[in-house]
């Protein structure tokens, strides 16, 4: 009998315990999984073409969607400079909006603003494009030394580093970013032929992106990138390497700060989730400005 009433007991907790959870589903039954837009758009003064990439999300419930299904074909996407306004058509081969920005180029100090329509919803958002007034690149080097590669042949391993001037009396965001161009003989068709290749540090490295807080008025300097020149034998001398300041808005570089963190934090089970900066009103995403000062120095 002892059993019996023990088995009972059992039998009537499971019974409650289920309709406890019976319940608790009902009270989410007006929950829906609903895409938003995700846009991400970038423009600067140095902008052959106007681009904004309109996609929407996964949604939390439901089943899933193809790459297909997630892209936005049929928005209206127009950017607006306050006098001006101008339509980026869907290109159905870069799977995004685009406009000739030298038909309509953008302007430092102006401020722009970024709508979107579709079936899925409406975003907007703003950003100002910087000065570059009081800002210069004032050194530029590439220093090497000779190393072995693991066949045991030396190599020569360039460290690409500069310094620029920070322009007073305002707060100031930058990235560093450097690209290579050389000229080699093709092989194969034995034609001349440009390259273009971007130099990378560390993927977690935090001073890619930067503000003048602690360096205001003064001089600041870029984490260095070194790279390893394999292909130094077959390229014509002289090359050059090019040295890219990002001045960019406050959008900008809170949302490049917050994926660096999210990189930095991939396949670490114990890392913080980050959460990445958007200033899309009615999504997901950024539409931020910038400029570029570019500096390049010769190698033989």
């Amino acid at each position: 009998m002892k059993i019996i009433r023990i088995f009972s007991l059992l039998l009537l907790s499971t019974i409650v315990g289920l309709s406890g959870c019976e319940s608790d589903v009902k009270d989410i039954d007006s929950f829906e999984g609903k895409s938003k837009l995700v846009v991400i758009s970038y423009i600067s003064p140095q902008d052959t073409m106007l681009v904004v990439g309109v996609q929407k999300t996964q949604p939390a419930i439901g089943r899933k969607l193809t790459s297909e299904q997630l892209k936005v074909k049929d928005a209206i996407v127009t950017i607006s400079n306050g006098t001006s306004t101008v339509a980026l058509n869907y290109n159905h081969e870069t799977f995004q909006y685009e406009a000739d920005a030298r038909a309509w180029p953008v302007e430092a100090g102006k401020t722009y603003s970024l709508k979107v329509m579709s079936a899925v919803g409406n975003a907007e958002a703003t950003c100002t494009i910087p000065f570059t007034e009081g800002i210069a690149i004032t050194e530029l080097e590439a220093p090497y030394t000779i190393v072995q590669d693991y066949f045991g042949q030396d190599v020569r391993r360039y460290t690409v580093s500069y310094k620029w001037s920070d322009a007073p009396d305002k707060k100031n965001y930058y990235r560093t970013l450097a690209y290579k161009m050389y000229t080699y003989t093709d092989s194969y068709y034995g034609t001349k032929r440009v390259q273009k290749e971007g130099l990378y540090g560390s993927f977690n490295n935090d001073r890619e992106i930067q503000t003048d807080e602690e360096t205001r008025n003064g001089m600041m300097s870029s984490e260095p990138i070194s790279y390893h020149e394999y292909n130094y034998a077959a390229m014509d001398k002289p090359f050059y390497i090019y040295a890219v300041l990002v001045v960019s808005d406050r959008n900008y570089y809170l949302y490049h700060r917050d994926l660096n963190k999210q990189q930095g934090s991939n396949g670490n089970p114990f890392a913080e989730p980050a959460l990445i900066y958007t200033n899309i009103e009615g999504g997901l995403g950024v539409f931020a400005g910038y400029n570029q000062l570019v500096s390049r120095l010769e190698l033989n």
